[in-house]
């Protein structure tokens, strides 16, 4: 299991590029040997473009359990975060980008 820093410092956001090339050599690792790894991310932009899967909670319920392109919608995002949400597509590589509205 890898876990991301979310102390907002200002390294945070090098802290977390680190983490994602680790992340993807882990990937590449794991998935050649068939097993299963497990990311802790709480920014879920970056969690959907590292993951597979996203299994997202809010006061500890389960509200999604899938890709995350069945996430990453307005109204899903509204659900686990509880405020208005909207979905922007990344200018070049058209990944949805999920923001507050």
């Amino acid at each position: 299991m890898v876990t991301e820093s979310s102390n907002g410092d200002k390294g945070a956001l090098l802290y977390r590029l680190e983490g994602v090339g680790f992340q993807a050599g882990g990937r590449r690792i794991v998935g050649a040997r068939g097993a299963t790894a497990i990311d802790v991310l709480h920014d879920i932009n970056m969690a959907a473009r590292m993951c597979g899967r996203l299994l997202a909670l809010r006061d500890g319920a389960i509200l999604a359990a899938c890709p995350p392109a069945k996430v990453m919608r307005g109204d899903v995002l509204a659900g686990i975060y509880g405020v208005g949400m909207g979905i922007l597509e990344h200018p070049r590589t058209g990944a949805p980008i999920g923001y507050v509205e």
